[in-house]
């Protein structure tokens, strides 16, 4: 996971959004939804170049959809947020993943004003 955290922090996230996002991998695969192919996917992705400059515009996406008040502009950030998901770190992982249910809810994690309505397009 330290490869992991290196892009994160490259990538513009605060120790908190870092410490989230380890979070979140620890409960895949404590859960069981990771896959071997995963962390192989995983790691393919942190040492590529274009990952970091995914994870950065995607964090800014995040940044600028805190500011946001739900609205018109909110919903078409969190549009083009939701698009730009599984680029980075997440490039080619949902297909790896077990299916599986995990009752999260976007208030499971610290998010403010536009981030709860990009969240909500996740649980689509």
């Amino acid at each position: 996971m330290a490869e992991v955290e290196k892009v994160l922090a490259a990538g513009g996230l605060s120790e908190q959004d870092i410490a989230q996002e380890i979070d979140a991998w620890n409960l895949m695969s404590y859960s069981g939804v990771a896959t071997d192919q995963t962390w192989r996917v995983l790691q393919a992705n942190v040492h590529s170049a274009e990952c970091v400059s995914a994870v950065r515009q995607h964090h800014q996406l995040w940044v600028q959809l805190g500011e946001t008040e739900p609205g018109p502009k909110c919903d078409a950030l969190a549009e083009q947020w939701f698009a730009a998901y599984s680029d980075g770190v997440m490039n080619g992982i949902i297909e790896t993943l077990t299916p599986g249910y995990l009752d999260l809810q976007p208030n499971d994690i610290a998010a403010h004003n536009g981030q709860v309505v990009a969240l909500e397009l996740i649980r689509r």
